[in-house]
């Protein structure tokens, strides 16, 4: 099963220590051991160790062996998986420790019969909207092409000249004033916080809207337009 499709979750109800010990057990004694117990391990360790942070009875009784716990599991390599040596390593570990933390073998055969259900995967939602649900990509419209306002506005929606060139115009100075603020963190005038990455967002996606006005329009050497009117000049 591949976990980047999933999400690993345990039952409400699930007594979450007795299913800890229950976890760490079927690794000390060598039962089978599935990729979505050992996500459930390490989900259920940093439940139980915020639960110590408000429980002091809680975690007088299990803080130190949880402590112990979490040594084991961060020294042990897990980056690639449910690896044999990574288990092993586990093993090993939990085995040389002087605890109580451990279910006795003879009642892990109850034990599992009671935790059988107690963790399940759901499968992950995609995050964002389908493709097929997003709105129309907003662009300016081709009326510019014609060399000023539709004809017939209220059956072309497409803009005129003047909106284009103000729409140009705000986003140069807009893009100007980004570059300029960029430029003072590059040279530490100015620190790097949520607002820098705002802006550089914002850079990009300024730039990306003046790529998509029609470079015609631009161009200086036209003077007017047919049926005699005009086109604004460049914003400069």
């Amino acid at each position: 099963m591949n976990l980047n499709d999933y999400v690993v979750q345990i039952r409400k109800g699930t007594k979450r220590i007795t299913l800890q010990r229950f976890l760490v057990s079927k690794i000390a004694y060598g039962r089978d051991f599935s990729l979505t117990e050992l996500a459930a391990l390490f989900h259920n360790q940093l439940w139980l160790q915020a639960k110590c942070q408000t429980d002091l009875h809680f975690k007088e009784k299990f803080g130190k062996s949880l402590e112990e716990l979490a040594k084991i599991l961060k020294e042990c390599n897990f980056s690639r998986g449910l690896q044999p040596s990574a288990i092993k390593s586990v093993r090993t570990k939990v085995l040389a420790q002087e605890w109580d933390f451990l279910i006795p073998q003879r009642n892990l055969p109850n034990l599992e019969v009671q935790m059988r259900n107690s963790v399940y995967t759901k499968w992950r939602k995609p995050q964002g909207v389908e493709i097929s649900k997003l709105p129309p990509k907003k662009h300016i419209g081709r009326g510019y092409r014609d060399h000023g306002t539709a004809p017939k506005p209220e059956l072309d929606g497409s803009p005129s000249w003047q909106e284009v060139g103000s729409e140009f115009s705000n986003l140069e100075r807009e893009d100007t004033e980004n570059l300029l603020y960029l430029l003072k963190v590059v040279s530490g005038e100015e620190n790097v916080t949520k607002e820098t990455i705002s802006r550089l967002r914002r850079t990009i996606q300024v730039n990306e809207a003046i790529k998509r006005i029609d470079p015609n329009w631009r161009n200086t050497q036209i003077a007017e337009a047919s049926e005699g009117r005009l086109i604004p000049k460049k914003v400069k």
